[in-house]
């Protein structure tokens, strides 16, 4: 008797080998996304160069000449203050007259810039304007002191001469806010603070330091020796009370030059040397522009901020046709035709000279 073969049996037993394999064997995982890697933000491009407030060229030469009678060759007003008080006396000025000082300037369209600026020539003024420096001899308490205000913050006191410049500026800001201070060190700017305190206020608010010996002496009556020994203290004071600050200048006390002119500006005592870029007399008119022949930073004159001898009046009716007038370009130094031979080429440069 044959019997049958069960391929019905065989069939499924495959197939539930095959699925058994199929179970067994890993399931293929798809391949990541290929990581895309950032790319590298273009180069910004250069940027252009700024160019001048103002210009003056060929086409509006005549116009600004008409206009503005711009003469860069013209003298150049620094104003030399001492105290303040109640009342005007040789030495004093009132601070109702100092307030009046800056609206006559600013009406006479004069513009606050520092000793630095003016002795470089990089003056950058609008046009029309002329540029003053304001100089403090002294450190003297009513000039500027700190005190306590809004529970013990340091600023500066309201019955002083920096305080009456601030407040003007906030009004007139195109007058700005400069001036340089001539600093003994005994004890500068009495009041609240330290003298370090003190002194970087004046820089943090855009004042200039300046030496004016460590005690003030007659340079005139002391030997040599001792001009180095109070200019080099006054300059280690300063550098160690306002780190990275560097006077720039110098003003003679009682205008007196010592023996030898060149310590003025020049020496070295216990190892500290000193070396400035200018030094101011005591008086007694305008100085020169920085651009022409007879100008000398080692003798700068000064006009003294007090009318008990007339001189703040007087010279101001006089520079109306003797005066620094800007061009408004920086980058020009323009002068009547007659003004012409008085440049010195060198300080000029690189500045393009334009007369008419």
């Amino acid at each position: 008797m044959n019997r049958r073969f069960p391929w019905a049996l065989l069939v499924t037993a495959a197939l539930m080998v095959g699925c058994s394999r199929a179970a067994a064997s890993p399931v293929a995982k798809p391949e990541p996304p290929p990581v895309q890697q950032p790319q590298p933000a273009p180069p910004a491009p250069a940027p252009e160069p700024t160019p001048p407030k103002w210009q003056v060229t060929a086409d509006n030469l005549a116009s600004v000449a008409a206009q503005y009678h711009p003469n860069e060759a013209g003298r150049v007003l620094i104003l030399e203050y001492h105290s303040f008080g109640a009342k005007e006396e040789r030495w004093t000025r009132t601070f109702d007259n100092f307030q009046n000082d800056l609206q006559t300037l600013y009406d006479q369209g004069f513009r606050t810039v520092n000793l630095k600026t003016y002795i470089d020539g990089k003056f950058d003024l609008p046009v029309g304007t002329s540029p003053v420096v304001f100089t403090f001899d002294d450190a003297l308490k009513s000039q500027f002191h700190l005190e306590e205000k809004d529970g013990g913050k340091l600023d500066v006191a309201a019955d002083t001469a920096v305080s009456i410049m601030l407040n003007f500026a906030k009004q007139h800001p195109d007058f700005g806010v400069a001036g340089t201070f001539y600093v003994n060190l005994t004890n500068p700017f009495p009041g609240s603070g330290t003298p370090a305190q003190r002194l970087q206020f004046l820089v943090d608010h855009g004042f200039e330091l300046g030496n004016h010996t460590w005690a003030h002496e007659n340079l005139s009556q002391i030997t040599a020796a001792q001009v180095q020994s109070t200019m080099a203290r006054q300059a280690a004071d300063v550098a160690r009370l306002v780190p990275n600050y560097q006077e720039q200048s110098m003003a003679l006390p009682f205008g007196a030059w010592p023996k030898e002119h060149r310590l003025a500006w020049e020496g070295e005592s216990q190892g500290v040397k000193y070396k400035y870029g200018a030094v101011l007399l005591v008086g007694a008119e305008p100085a020169p522009s920085p651009y022409v022949t007879n100008f000398d930073p080692l003798a700068l004159p000064r006009v003294q901020g007090t009318d008990t001898d007339n001189q703040m009046q007087m010279w101001l009716s006089n520079l109306k046709t003797t005066r620094y007038i800007s061009d408004g370009d920086p980058n020009v130094v323009m002068v009547p035709k007659a003004k012409a031979l008085t440049l010195k080429a060198d300080a000029v440069a690189p500045r393009q000279v334009l007369s008419y």
